[in-house]
Order: C-alpha cells, then sequence, then structure tokens
C-alpha cells in the first residue's frame, strides 16, 4: 500500500509514515519527506528542488484526501424512490 512505481524506471518509493506530512521514503537509500513544507533530505531536491519521493508522498496525501471526501458508496442517504404502482 505504500508502495508507488517509479515513473523513471527506478527503484519504487516506498514511503512509510512517521508524523501528519512526514514520511520515509525508503528504497536504496532512505529519506525523510515533509509535505506540508514541500521539502526532501535526497541529493535531488538539493540541486532541483523537486524530486520523486516528495512527489510521490504528495500524489499519496491528495489520493488519502480524496478517498476520505468521497461519501461511502451505500451511503443510506433515505432518499430511495419508491416503485411506481
Amino acid at each position: 500500500p505504500g508502495e508507488k512505481p517509479a515513473a523513471d524506471g527506478g527503484e519504487p518509493v516506498i514511503l512509510e509514515p512517521v508524523e501528519p506530512h512526514i514520511y520515509l521514503a525508503r528504497g536504496s537509500e532512505t529519506y525523510a519527506v515533509d509535505t506540508l513544507h514541500k521539502a526532501c533530505t535526497c541529493r535531488g531536491f538539493l540541486f532541483r528542488r523537486a524530486c520523486r519521493h516528495l512527489r510521490a508522498a504528495l500524489e499519496r496525501e491528495a489520493t488519502e484526501t480524496r478517498a476520505a471526501a468521497a461519501p461511502p458508496e451505500n451511503s443510506g442517504s433515505g432518499n430511495v424512490e419508491e416503485p411506481s404502482r
């Protein structure tokens, strides 16, 4: 569930939540990712201010937010239409 395939064909990013908005991105190395401040401890982020670890963590949070906001499939809203007779 915490694994995100690498878009660059490299190793997948495995995200381990530590605190709200903080993840450990595990692969050949382990990096700290902070989605609130949009930062990562990897070298790629230091040079480009962007990296696959941060991108994967932000995508995960967006997916989880959408899932939490979606109404349950059988919400039982009470708006059931009676069949016509």
